[in-house]
Protein backbone atom coordinates (compact mmCIF):
# COMPACT_ATOMS: atom_id res chain seq x y z
CA UNK A 1 0.00 0.00 0.00
CA UNK A 2 1.29 3.47 -0.81
CA UNK A 3 0.29 7.07 -0.44
CA UNK A 4 1.51 10.10 -2.28
CA UNK A 5 1.35 13.68 -1.12
CA UNK A 6 2.48 16.01 -3.92
CA UNK A 7 3.61 19.16 -2.17
CA UNK A 8 5.33 22.24 -3.50
CA UNK A 9 8.94 21.87 -2.38
CA UNK A 10 12.51 22.56 -3.42
CA UNK A 11 14.58 21.68 -6.50
CA UNK A 12 17.52 19.28 -6.62
CA UNK A 13 21.02 20.68 -6.80
CA UNK A 14 23.68 18.46 -8.33
CA UNK A 15 21.67 15.42 -7.39
CA UNK A 16 21.42 16.60 -3.78
CA UNK A 17 18.72 18.40 -1.84
CA UNK A 18 16.36 21.03 -3.21
CA UNK A 19 16.69 24.80 -2.84
CA UNK A 20 13.90 27.31 -2.00
CA UNK A 21 14.78 29.48 -5.03
CA UNK A 22 12.82 27.28 -7.43
CA UNK A 23 10.43 25.59 -5.05
CA UNK A 24 7.63 25.39 -7.60
CA UNK A 25 9.56 22.90 -9.76
CA UNK A 26 9.53 19.97 -7.36
CA UNK A 27 7.13 17.70 -5.53
CA UNK A 28 7.84 15.36 -2.65
CA UNK A 29 6.60 11.81 -2.95
CA UNK A 30 6.26 9.78 0.24
CA UNK A 31 5.63 6.11 -0.39
CA UNK A 32 5.17 3.40 2.19
CA UNK A 33 7.54 0.66 1.07
CA UNK A 34 7.31 -1.91 3.81
CA UNK A 35 5.46 -2.52 7.05
CA UNK A 36 6.49 -5.35 9.36
CA UNK A 37 3.69 -6.37 11.67
CA UNK A 38 5.54 -6.95 14.90
CA UNK A 39 4.47 -5.66 18.28
CA UNK A 40 7.36 -4.17 20.23
CA UNK A 41 7.60 -1.70 23.07
CA UNK A 42 7.53 1.96 22.01
CA UNK A 43 9.79 3.09 24.86
CA UNK A 44 12.94 2.49 22.83
CA UNK A 45 15.15 4.19 20.27
CA UNK A 46 16.26 3.84 16.66
CA UNK A 47 19.94 3.94 15.82
CA UNK A 48 21.02 7.16 14.04
CA UNK A 49 20.91 5.40 10.66
CA UNK A 50 17.55 3.77 11.43
CA UNK A 51 18.84 0.23 10.90
CA UNK A 52 18.10 -1.11 14.38
CA UNK A 53 15.55 -0.44 17.09
CA UNK A 54 16.31 -1.15 20.75
CA UNK A 55 13.93 -1.58 23.66
CA UNK A 56 14.96 -1.70 27.31
CA UNK A 57 11.89 -3.17 28.93
CA UNK A 58 13.94 -6.11 30.32
CA UNK A 59 15.54 -7.83 28.62
CA UNK A 60 17.26 -5.39 26.30
CA UNK A 61 16.17 -6.37 22.78
CA UNK A 62 17.67 -5.32 19.45
CA UNK A 63 15.56 -5.54 16.29
CA UNK A 64 16.37 -5.17 12.61
CA UNK A 65 13.96 -2.38 11.71
CA UNK A 66 13.74 -3.46 8.05
CA UNK A 67 12.73 -7.06 8.73
CA UNK A 68 11.52 -7.02 12.33
CA UNK A 69 14.00 -9.80 13.12
CA UNK A 70 15.22 -10.01 16.72
CA UNK A 71 19.00 -9.57 16.49
CA UNK A 72 19.93 -9.75 20.16
CA UNK A 73 18.31 -10.24 23.54
CA UNK A 74 20.41 -9.39 26.58
CA UNK A 75 19.85 -9.41 30.31
CA UNK A 76 19.84 -5.75 31.35
CA UNK A 77 19.04 -3.50 34.30
CA UNK A 78 15.41 -2.52 34.75
CA UNK A 79 14.67 0.81 33.07
CA UNK A 80 14.06 3.46 35.69
CA UNK A 81 11.02 5.06 34.06
CA UNK A 82 9.52 4.62 30.61
CA UNK A 83 9.42 8.42 30.31
CA UNK A 84 13.23 8.57 30.55
CA UNK A 85 13.82 7.29 27.07
CA UNK A 86 17.09 5.58 26.09
CA UNK A 87 19.35 7.11 23.46
CA UNK A 88 22.16 6.36 21.02
CA UNK A 89 25.31 8.43 20.74
CA UNK A 90 25.28 10.49 17.51
CA UNK A 91 27.86 8.18 15.92
CA UNK A 92 25.77 5.13 16.83
CA UNK A 93 28.50 3.31 18.75
CA UNK A 94 27.04 3.70 22.25
CA UNK A 95 23.61 3.21 23.78
CA UNK A 96 22.60 4.54 27.18
CA UNK A 97 19.66 4.57 29.56
CA UNK A 98 18.89 5.14 33.23
CA UNK A 99 18.37 1.84 35.02
CA UNK A 100 18.04 0.40 38.49
CA UNK A 101 18.76 -2.87 40.24
CA UNK A 102 16.12 -5.51 40.90
CA UNK A 103 15.44 -4.21 44.41
CA UNK A 104 15.01 -0.68 43.09
CA UNK A 105 17.37 0.67 45.72
CA UNK A 106 20.15 1.76 43.36
CA UNK A 107 19.89 3.84 40.18
CA UNK A 108 22.63 4.31 37.61
CA UNK A 109 23.37 4.92 33.93
CA UNK A 110 23.82 1.77 31.87
CA UNK A 111 26.18 2.23 28.90
CA UNK A 112 26.31 -0.35 26.07
CA UNK A 113 28.68 -1.08 23.18
CA UNK A 114 26.48 -1.38 20.06
CA UNK A 115 28.98 -3.58 18.18
CA UNK A 116 28.82 -6.40 20.72
CA UNK A 117 25.62 -5.41 22.55
CA UNK A 118 27.36 -5.84 25.87
CA UNK A 119 27.16 -3.45 28.78
CA UNK A 120 30.44 -1.56 28.65
CA UNK A 121 30.14 0.60 31.75
CA UNK A 122 27.94 1.59 34.66
CA UNK A 123 27.94 5.26 35.61
CA UNK A 124 26.96 5.77 39.23
CA UNK A 125 25.74 9.19 40.27
CA UNK A 126 23.08 10.11 42.82
CA UNK A 127 19.55 10.26 41.36
CA UNK A 128 20.29 10.19 37.60
CA UNK A 129 17.36 11.63 35.69
CA UNK A 130 17.88 12.25 31.95
CA UNK A 131 20.75 12.01 29.49
CA UNK A 132 22.29 13.86 26.53
CA UNK A 133 25.29 12.90 24.39
CA UNK A 134 27.57 15.64 23.10
CA UNK A 135 27.46 16.05 19.29
CA UNK A 136 30.92 14.46 18.94
CA UNK A 137 29.82 11.43 21.02
CA UNK A 138 32.79 11.90 23.34
CA UNK A 139 30.88 12.87 26.47
CA UNK A 140 27.58 12.07 28.16
CA UNK A 141 25.70 14.64 30.23
CA UNK A 142 23.85 13.00 33.12
CA UNK A 143 21.18 15.14 34.70
CA UNK A 144 20.95 14.74 38.46
CA UNK A 145 17.60 15.47 40.06
CA UNK A 146 18.00 18.12 42.76
CA UNK A 147 16.67 17.57 46.27
CA UNK A 148 13.28 19.05 47.12
CA UNK A 149 13.80 21.55 49.90
CA UNK A 150 11.62 24.27 51.34
CA UNK A 151 14.05 27.02 50.44
CA UNK A 152 14.17 29.78 47.85
CA UNK A 153 16.52 27.86 45.58
CA UNK A 154 17.25 24.19 45.11
CA UNK A 155 20.46 23.04 43.45
CA UNK A 156 20.39 20.72 40.48
CA UNK A 157 23.38 19.52 38.54
CA UNK A 158 24.69 17.95 35.37
CA UNK A 159 27.46 15.40 35.65
CA UNK A 160 29.66 15.35 32.52
CA UNK A 161 31.27 12.01 31.76
CA UNK A 162 33.99 11.22 29.27
CA UNK A 163 32.88 8.02 27.56
CA UNK A 164 35.50 7.53 24.84
CA UNK A 165 38.74 8.71 26.36
CA UNK A 166 41.99 6.76 26.58
CA UNK A 167 41.54 6.53 30.35
CA UNK A 168 38.14 4.91 30.05
CA UNK A 169 34.78 6.14 31.27
CA UNK A 170 35.32 8.82 33.89
CA UNK A 171 33.65 11.91 35.30
CA UNK A 172 35.01 15.12 33.79
CA UNK A 173 33.01 17.78 35.67
CA UNK A 174 29.89 18.52 37.69
CA UNK A 175 27.94 21.67 36.83
CA UNK A 176 25.75 23.13 39.55
CA UNK A 177 22.87 25.50 38.88
CA UNK A 178 20.42 27.02 41.31
CA UNK A 179 16.79 26.89 40.26
CA UNK A 180 13.84 28.61 41.87
CA UNK A 181 11.93 26.61 44.45
CA UNK A 182 9.19 24.64 42.73
CA UNK A 183 10.72 25.08 39.26
CA UNK A 184 10.65 21.88 37.24
CA UNK A 185 13.83 20.50 35.69
CA UNK A 186 13.41 19.17 32.15
CA UNK A 187 15.41 17.15 29.63
CA UNK A 188 18.94 18.30 28.76
CA UNK A 189 19.98 19.10 25.17
CA UNK A 190 23.19 20.09 23.37
CA UNK A 191 23.32 22.50 20.45
CA UNK A 192 24.70 20.68 17.35
CA UNK A 193 27.91 22.75 17.48
CA UNK A 194 28.43 21.67 21.09
CA UNK A 195 28.74 25.25 22.37
CA UNK A 196 25.59 25.27 24.49
CA UNK A 197 24.15 22.70 26.86
CA UNK A 198 20.62 23.15 28.14
CA UNK A 199 20.81 21.42 31.49
CA UNK A 200 17.08 21.13 32.01
CA UNK A 201 16.76 24.46 33.80
CA UNK A 202 19.60 26.75 32.66
CA UNK A 203 22.00 27.07 29.71
CA UNK A 204 25.71 26.31 30.08
CA UNK A 205 28.19 27.92 27.69
CA UNK A 206 30.73 25.14 27.17
CA UNK A 207 33.36 27.56 25.82
CA UNK A 208 33.26 30.38 28.38
CA UNK A 209 31.98 28.10 31.18
CA UNK A 210 29.24 30.54 32.12
CA UNK A 211 25.66 29.95 33.23
CA UNK A 212 22.97 31.65 31.19
CA UNK A 213 19.37 32.03 32.16
CA UNK A 214 18.72 32.40 28.42
CA UNK A 215 21.05 31.99 25.39
CA UNK A 216 23.29 34.94 24.62
CA UNK A 217 23.53 35.76 28.30
CA UNK A 218 20.03 37.24 28.25
CA UNK A 219 17.35 36.97 30.88
CA UNK A 220 14.19 34.99 30.28
CA UNK A 221 11.81 36.97 28.04
CA UNK A 222 9.05 38.83 29.81
CA UNK A 223 6.15 36.56 30.60
CA UNK A 224 8.20 33.35 30.21
CA UNK A 225 8.61 31.50 33.49
CA UNK A 226 10.43 28.40 32.32
CA UNK A 227 11.50 26.49 29.22
CA UNK A 228 11.15 22.80 28.49
CA UNK A 229 11.71 20.38 25.59
CA UNK A 230 14.50 22.51 24.16
CA UNK A 231 15.90 21.63 20.73
CA UNK A 232 18.26 23.46 18.38
CA UNK A 233 18.25 23.74 14.60
CA UNK A 234 21.09 22.06 12.72
CA UNK A 235 23.05 25.32 12.38
CA UNK A 236 22.79 26.08 16.13
CA UNK A 237 21.45 29.53 15.21
CA UNK A 238 17.89 29.02 16.46
CA UNK A 239 16.43 27.11 19.34
CA UNK A 240 12.91 26.01 20.06
CA UNK A 241 11.24 25.38 23.41
CA UNK A 242 7.85 24.97 24.98
CA UNK A 243 7.17 28.11 26.98
CA UNK A 244 3.85 28.69 28.75
CA UNK A 245 1.09 28.13 26.19
CA UNK A 246 3.04 26.80 23.24
CA UNK A 247 6.27 26.22 21.38
CA UNK A 248 8.29 29.28 20.46
CA UNK A 249 11.54 29.92 18.59
CA UNK A 250 14.37 32.34 19.43
CA UNK A 251 17.62 33.48 17.87
CA UNK A 252 20.47 32.00 19.91
CA UNK A 253 22.77 35.02 19.58
CA UNK A 254 20.32 37.89 20.05
CA UNK A 255 17.71 36.19 22.22
CA UNK A 256 14.94 37.64 20.04
CA UNK A 257 11.85 35.60 19.25
CA UNK A 258 11.60 34.82 15.55
CA UNK A 259 8.82 33.64 13.29
CA UNK A 260 10.45 30.40 12.19
CA UNK A 261 7.61 28.39 10.75
CA UNK A 262 9.91 25.69 9.48
CA UNK A 263 11.31 25.07 12.92
CA UNK A 264 8.12 25.61 14.83
CA UNK A 265 6.18 23.16 12.72
CA UNK A 266 2.50 22.61 12.18
CA UNK A 267 1.29 23.78 15.56
CA UNK A 268 2.37 25.82 18.55
CA UNK A 269 -0.24 24.18 20.72
CA UNK A 270 1.02 22.74 23.97
CA UNK A 271 -1.18 19.71 23.25
CA UNK A 272 1.33 18.57 20.63
CA UNK A 273 3.69 15.86 21.86
CA UNK A 274 6.66 18.17 22.20
CA UNK A 275 9.30 15.56 23.04
CA UNK A 276 12.75 16.77 22.08
CA UNK A 277 13.09 13.66 19.94
CA UNK A 278 9.96 14.81 18.10
CA UNK A 279 12.22 17.30 16.35
CA UNK A 280 14.05 14.99 13.94
CA UNK A 281 16.06 16.47 11.05
CA UNK A 282 17.22 14.94 7.78
CA UNK A 283 21.00 14.39 7.57
CA UNK A 284 21.47 17.66 5.68
CA UNK A 285 19.25 19.56 8.13
CA UNK A 286 16.81 20.77 5.47
CA UNK A 287 13.77 18.65 6.35
CA UNK A 288 12.27 18.36 9.81
CA UNK A 289 9.81 15.70 10.95
CA UNK A 290 7.41 16.67 13.72
CA UNK A 291 4.58 14.98 15.57
CA UNK A 292 1.12 16.16 14.62
CA UNK A 293 -1.41 16.40 17.46
CA UNK A 294 -1.77 12.96 19.09
CA UNK A 295 -3.06 10.17 16.86
CA UNK A 296 -2.81 12.24 13.67
CA UNK A 297 0.56 11.15 12.34
CA UNK A 298 3.70 13.01 11.31
CA UNK A 299 4.41 16.08 9.20
CA UNK A 300 7.52 16.78 7.06
CA UNK A 301 8.53 20.44 6.93
CA UNK A 302 11.00 22.41 4.83
CA UNK A 303 13.19 24.07 7.44
CA UNK A 304 14.14 26.95 5.15
CA UNK A 305 10.64 28.07 4.17
CA UNK A 306 8.29 26.51 6.71
CA UNK A 307 6.39 24.74 3.91
CA UNK A 308 4.59 21.54 4.89
CA UNK A 309 6.08 19.05 2.46
CA UNK A 310 4.06 15.97 3.40
CA UNK A 311 1.91 14.34 6.03
CA UNK A 312 2.10 10.68 7.00
CA UNK A 313 -0.96 9.21 8.65
CA UNK A 314 -0.77 6.29 11.06
CA UNK A 315 2.85 7.13 11.89
CA UNK A 316 4.37 8.05 15.22
CA UNK A 317 7.63 8.60 17.04
CA UNK A 318 10.26 7.34 17.54
CA UNK A 319 11.39 7.99 13.96
CA UNK A 320 14.72 8.10 12.11
CA UNK A 321 16.14 9.01 8.71
CA UNK A 322 18.31 6.61 6.79
CA UNK A 323 21.93 7.71 6.47
CA UNK A 324 21.39 8.99 2.90
CA UNK A 325 18.21 10.85 3.88
CA UNK A 326 16.09 9.01 1.30
CA UNK A 327 14.06 6.95 3.76
CA UNK A 328 12.18 7.37 7.01
CA UNK A 329 12.06 4.48 9.43
CA UNK A 330 9.54 4.39 12.25
CA UNK A 331 6.24 3.03 13.45
CA UNK A 332 3.27 2.78 11.12
CA UNK A 333 -0.11 1.18 11.61
CA UNK A 334 1.26 -2.35 11.33
CA UNK A 335 4.55 -1.96 13.19
CA UNK A 336 8.04 -1.20 11.83
CA UNK A 337 7.54 0.82 8.64
CA UNK A 338 9.83 2.25 5.98
CA UNK A 339 8.80 5.23 3.87
CA UNK A 340 10.72 6.18 0.73
CA UNK A 341 11.19 9.90 0.02
CA UNK A 342 11.70 10.95 -3.59
CA UNK A 343 11.66 14.27 -5.40
CA UNK A 344 10.17 14.62 -8.86
CA UNK A 345 9.64 17.50 -11.27
CA UNK A 346 6.19 19.01 -11.13
CA UNK A 347 4.32 18.57 -14.45
CA UNK A 348 4.20 21.73 -16.57
CA UNK A 349 0.88 23.52 -16.53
Amino acid sequence: MSREWPIVALVLLLGGQPTPAVAQLQQLKVEEKKSVERKVARGGAFSPDGKVYVTVSTPLQVYDSATGELIASKAAPIVKRQSDRPLFSPDGTLFAFVGRDLEGSSEFVSLWDTKTWKQSAIIRVPAPHSLAFSPDSQTLAVQIAGPVRDVVTSPTSISIWEVKGEKGVRERAVLWADVQFGEAVHRPAYSPDGKILFTGSRFWNTQTEEWWEFPGGKRLPEGVKALKNVSFDQDSKLFSAVADQGRKVWDVETGKEVDAGGFRGASTSSSVRDWSDAQVFSPDGKIRVAQEPPQKGLVLIDVGTGTRLASIEDASFPIAFSKDGNKLIGFGKGGFTTWELTWKKEPAK
